[in-house]
């Protein structure tokens, strides 16, 4: 099974590589990344232990309906999309339609201030420092704007890349250094894959985006190596900032460990014992996605069921931190294979369905709906392998109502410097 898997990735990621770019391109990824088990044939769920755990034949014939699904559905819904090849904005700078424009400044302009107004907000309310030895600690005392903040810096900071405002990305980029330096790099990876997604968007069609398509896979592995490696790079600063002994964090050796036992193995762990074990979530468990859009829900009934507090008891007791999850697992253990197959189809079709009419938009000049689909989209996507429904929920949750909170403010400002200045001006230039 693994040689059938071998062979299939890599004919897969020809397909890919002379393919036209778009979401299905970043889904074939970020799935080929976190199903890196599969490709050397083992798990390891301890990285403070040597012990490895081969796959099982079970997530084999998954991780290859995976890739089979994934081209098929490429293929199907990439059909006739070369007729929407993308203009290089770098020649046509009048391609956007001005109020698609107009919408982009405001969200923009709204993303500055809401980033602004809840990282002073994040500095003041914290019931403990922001920059302590463990990341658990901070999590335990973590101001409840702290999601708020990384999602306004993911939305800011992706906007800036796409209307390319120097002075917007290096405040980005700094405020992306401010939340590794806690110990998070969700929002940094999220503010890179956005750009990367653009720049393939950008140069569809064009000669730059043929080099860009060979040039992708290689940004992928860096960018995947370098998150796992990051995170503890920044925990042996803030250790040395606290005059703490960093231990091996940072060493060569520390180094050699994060390459070899890298996120995917532990969530593709997480995968392998829960089709082999008897764990059954009742399908009222998709109630819980609704109550994640119910303002202080967790205060009359009680916070949503996350997988991983139902997994991770029964499968990892021996694991002193929390796993993340793993949307697949779950899936099967609500409806065994059938429905894992039926929500894998729903996904690509989503993903399809997504795909088109960003395309569709952008060869329209429409670029406001396909840079937020984009920015909504590229996360959820890529980070879908590590976590469950739950959290994916939250994921849009706050992004779309960061989103509609800087539209709001981003036209509140243009209205109140309209009518002072008679014209719309930009605090970055």
């Amino acid at each position: 099974m693994q040689t059938v898997y071998l062979l299939l990735s890599g004919a897969s990621c020809l397909y890919f590589i002379r393919r036209e770019f778009d979401l299905f391109t970043i889904c074939f990824y970020s799935s080929t990344i976190y199903f890196a088990p599969a490709l050397f044939g083992y798990t390891c769920y301890d990285w403070r232990s040597s012990e490895l755990y081969p796959v099982s034949t079970r997530a084999y014939v998954f991780y290859i309906f995976y890739i089979t699904a994934l081209v098929v559905s490429a293929l199907v819904f990439g059909r006739g999309s070369w007729r929407n090849a993308q203009v290089d904005l770098s020649r046509n700078p009048n391609a956007i339609r001005p109020k698609s424009q107009s919408t982009l400044l405001r969200c923009y302009h709204g993303a500055f201030l809401a980033t602004c107004a809840l990282l002073i907000m994040t500095l003041a309310t914290g019931s403990g420092p922001l920059f302590v030895s463990s990341k658990q600690d901070l999590l335990d005392n973590a101001p409840s704007t702290l999601p708020f903040l990384q999602a306004g810096v993911v939305l800011f900071g992706s906007i800036a890349l796409m209307l390319g405002r120097r002075s917007g990305i290096a405040l980005a980029f700094a405020l992306c250094a401010f939340d590794l330096a806690m110990g998070f790099r969700g929002a940094t990876a999220f503010v890179l894959l956005v750009g990367i997604t653009w720049l393939g968007y950008k140069w569809r069609g064009t000669p730059r985006g043929r080099t860009y398509r060979l040039a992708l896979p290689f940004l992928f592995i860096l960018l995947y190596l370098g998150s796992a490696t990051i995170s503890g790079i920044s925990a042996a600063i803030r250790r040395s900032a606290l005059g703490m002994d960093s231990g091996d964090l940072g060493t060569v050796e520390w180094l050699g460990s994060q390459v070899q036992y890298t996120e995917a193995f532990s969530q593709q762990a997480i995968f392998d014992r829960a089709i082999n074990a008897d764990i059954v979530l009742p399908w009222s468990y998709f109630m819980d996605l609704f109550r994640v859009f119910v303002p202080k829900v967790h205060e009359f009934f009680g916070s949503p069921n996350d997988f991983n507090a139902v997994f991770q008891p029964l499968l990892f007791p021996e694991i002193p931190w929390g796993m993340a999850s793993n949307i697949w697992a779950e899936q099967f253990c609500i409806g065994g294979e059938i429905w894992l197959t039926a929500f894998t189809l729903f996904v690509f079709a989503t993903i399809g369905t997504a795909n088109r009419y960003i395309l569709s938009s952008l060869a329209k000049g429409h670029y406001a709906g396909a840079a937020l689909l984009t920015i909504f989209a590229v996360p959820a996507i890529s980070y879908m392998h590590r976590n469950g429904l739950v959290y994916q929920s939250k994921l849009v949750r706050d992004s779309a109502l960061i989103a509609l909170v800087c539209f709001i403010l981003g036209s509140l400002q243009h209205e109140l410097r309209g009518v002072r200045y008679g014209k719309f001006h930009s605090p970055f230039r």
